[in-house]
């Protein structure tokens, strides 16, 4: 790759080898491991079939958006099980709020369960690879649940509130689509790593 590109290039050169690179074949494989994973719950299987397919016709309008209303009850969904919000201790949900850019009173609100507070929690009982589950967070975070995202985002990102209020409508592109395959992959990995981390406690 030619690295002295410049960003926007660069950006480009990298969006199109994703693109590439999560062709047909992965995309069927991500979705076989959705289907066989004990912590997605079984009426949500067949919409994340759905979604697979309305992605590999090309319908990205309708991966996308079915994705994006999904986000915030996978959270939810992992979390009741693990009960890592109310267990977590509150230096450290107090610590990975701060550091995924989140509002204070995220220990007075561990009762309410916001998606968000549960995303900190979930993350902050991960113990392997905690860069990349801090990282992919901090994005799920500030990007796909952000409240008021970065206009600039929306062109290549898709925001789950946005989408489901109608305000973003420019969602129906293979960028957008992945990128929300991806995002509820990472939530799904996530939940997995926290699961295994609590398994061995």
């Amino acid at each position: 790759m030619d690295i002295s590109s410049d960003d926007l290039d660069l950006a480009k050169t990298i969006n199109e080898y994703a693109i590439e690179y999560l062709g047909q074949d992965r995309i069927t494989n991500i979705l076989n491991e959705w289907l066989t994973d004990t912590l997605i719950s079984t009426d949500k299987k067949p919409l994340l079939e759905c979604v697979i397919r309305h992605h590999l016709k090309e319908e990205y309008y309708a991966s996308t958006s079915i994705l994006m209303c999904l986000v915030e009850g996978l959270i939810e969904d992992c979390d009741p099980e693990f009960n890592a919000l109310a267990s977590c201790d509150e230096k450290g949900l107090k610590y990975i709020a701060k550091h995924l850019g989140l509002n204070d009173g995220i220990v007075d609100r561990r009762k309410k369960g916001y998606a968000k507070d549960q995303l900190a929690a979930i993350t902050y009982g991960v113990d392997n690879a905690i860069y990349y589950w801090e990282a992919s967070a901090k994005y799920i975070a500030n990007v796909a649940l952000a409240n008021k995202p970065n206009e600039a985002l929306c062109a290549s990102n898709p925001f789950r509130n946005k989408i489901c209020h109608g305000s973003q409508v420019n969602y129906g592109t293979v960028t957008h689509s992945l990128k929300a395959i991806l995002v509820v992959d990472l939530l799904i990995r996530l939940s997995r790593s926290f699961k295994s981390n609590s398994d061995e406690e």
